[in-house]
């Protein structure tokens, strides 16, 4: 997979964890474990954003055309899918959590119900567990991109 695949393939998942967070950031009176979530969505947020800058960074520089060992399609591909099916899980949990009716804020303020949170608070681990699962391996991916782009530099100067 070339350099400019993976960069688009980030950039998708940067502007999906962006739309989470987003969301997150809207909310008021939540519990502290929906707080934790969403800083864990915006550390998602931040280690992508430094994978996609170090790729953009590769196709402007002179290893453009080099293979970056440690990158392949496939898992920037799992990585985009598990992304993707964080953010569309945390979207239906919040839509779960937010009271409606007359106990929906008027100035359309989200409240979440407490009794909902309750029977979700499995999922909301569950779903915290799995975003630190994604950041691990994408911080892993980039300290692989980094280190391959620091080799590829040191061999050229040889």
């Amino acid at each position: 997979m070339d350099p400019l695949s993976i960069t688009t393939s980030v950039i998708a998942l940067v502007q999906a964890l962006g739309v989470g967070v987003k969301f997150f950031s809207s909310m008021r009176q939540i519990p502290a474990d929906f707080c934790d979530l969403s800083n864990e969505l915006t550390d998602l947020q931040a280690v992508a954003e430094q994978v996609k800058t170090s790729l953009q960074e590769m196709e402007n520089g002179d290893t453009k055309n080099a293979a970056v060992p440690g990158i392949t399609a496939s898992a920037i591909q799992t990585l985009e899918d598990d992304f993707a099916l964080i953010v569309h899980e945390l979207e239906a949990l919040c839509g779960r959590l937010q009271k409606s009716g007359r106990h929906a804020d008027i100035v359309g303020e989200l409240r979440v119900s407490k009794r909902k949170w309750l029977r979700e608070k499995d999922n909301v681990a569950r779903l915290r567990a799995k975003a630190s699962k994604t950041k691990q391996s994408l911080m892993l991916r980039f300290i692989a991109l980094v280190s391959s782009q620091w080799w590829l530099d040191l061999h050229r100067t040889m």
